[in-house]
């Protein structure tokens, strides 16, 4: 196990919030370089980085050496799993706002944490969130993502974690339970959302990601955020949301990944 503390040369102005940016990762050498880049470069100087790598055996560890100065905490030890190390940064966090950016995904340009704290500093948020940029690979095309309404959770997910900062303390006694292996992250924002907190959206992409990772590679995903909604199946919205999922599921099962990828060329917007 490594770690390191707080870099001397990290200047933290106490009249702005401080952003902690967590990052998980686990071997993934041929893209953790980009998203720390991504993080140190950003013009917004109060952001606290912390690194969770799940005992990586590539050249993961080696290129987050390279960058430990601009580092504040980095561990590398075994988890349960993605959600487990997400719930070890969290713990581990003393800033104000959390963001979660792992390995292979990256903020839209280097002005991006500016333009959320602008946000921050305007009024009493909860949870702050933004559209963001797929990378689909099955298709070698770029896609503009709009988040929805956030009223709209209780029919899926609607905007990504990598284009979401949350008060750090609401995350504190709100970790991601463990039992969802990959819809933890729906859980946890649909339970903050039935719990009054307040969201904003930003009408402008915050974040870049690959549409090939663990949730949206996946079809299974459908499966759990349909088990996720049915938990509240007392409410008959809830239950007919539980079946347009389940639908959802087999829908994308028959046509596969290319289908899957032609009908996201539709439905979101074309980014050349």
């Amino acid at each position: 196990m490594a770690q390191l503390k707080k870099t001397e040369n990290q200047q933290i102005n106490k009249t702005l919030p401080l952003l902690s940016i967590i990052t998980v990762v686990r071997n993934c050498e041929e893209t953790i370089e980009e998203t720390i880049l991504s993080i140190i470069n950003q013009n917004y100087q109060n952001i606290e980085y912390i690194i969770i790598d799940g005992m990586s055996t590539d050249n993961t560890l080696d290129i987050i050496k390279k960058y430990e100065k601009h580092i504040t905490y980095w561990v590398s030890e075994p988890d349960k799993g993605i959600y487990d190390a997400m719930n070890k940064g969290i713990q581990l966090a003393t800033g104000d706002w959390i963001n979660f950016m792992n390995a292979g995904d990256y903020f839209f340009n280097n002005t991006t944490i500016s333009l959320v704290v602008s946000e921050i500093i305007k009024q009493n948020f909860d949870i702050i969130y933004g559209n963001f940029i797929a990378l689909d690979n099955s298709t070698n095309t770029k896609l503009l993502i709009a988040a929805r309404s956030i009223h709209s959770i209780v029919k899926g997910s609607v905007f990504s974690h990598q284009s979401c900062f949350i008060k750090s303390d609401i995350l504190k006694i709100n970790n991601f339970d463990l039992k969802y292996k990959i819809a933890a992250d729906y859980n946890q924002i649909l339970l903050l959302y039935l719990s009054g907190k307040i969201f904003h959206h930003i009408e402008l992409p915050l974040a870049i990601m690959t549409i090939d990772g663990l949730s949206y590679s996946n079809i299974d995903t459908y499966k759990e955020q349909a088990k996720i909604i049915h938990k509240y199946k007392p409410y008959s919205k809830y239950t007919l949301n539980f079946i347009f999922l389940i639908s959802l599921y087999y829908f994308r099962l028959i046509i596969g990944p290319k289908g899957t990828g032609y009908i996201r060329k539709i439905k979101w917007k074309y980014i050349k």
